[in-house]
């Protein structure tokens, strides 16, 4: 596994854990969830959190669609539903704040490889 590969896991993983609810979600928000088809509200905003940073941390569009299985075009779109999400919802603006807390705390110092 590549440090680029490491890196997107941390990144990843951090998204799905900082964007589930214990309490709200019956059925547990999985990798395997946000990276397939699932359509549930929750699963989309998770997967907008996650296009957002993978983007802000510098993959472009078109790597963020394979490593979703989604087109360029649905990679710009969710990228747009992100910046709704964040005007609209106060839940969503507390995850997203706490995701960047976490890879902030959780960041690979690559000067030190």
């Amino acid at each position: 596994m590549t440090d680029i590969d490491k890196e997107i896991d941390r990144i990843v993983n951090t998204v799905i854990e900082c964007g589930t609810t214990s309490f709200a979600d019956t059925e547990s928000i999985t990798r395997a969830t946000v990276l397939g088809k699932c359509k549930r509200e929750n699963v989309v905003r998770i997967r907008c959190l996650l296009v957002h940073h993978l983007y802000k941390n510098g993959l472009s569009i078109a790597t963020i669609g394979q490593i979703l299985g989604k087109s360029q075009q649905a990679i710009r779109n969710k990228l747009a539903m992100h910046d709704g999400f964040s005007k609209e919802s106060r839940i969503y603006k507390i995850a997203n704040a706490q995701v960047e807390r976490r890879l902030k705390e959780t960041a690979i110092d690559f000067d030190k490889l």
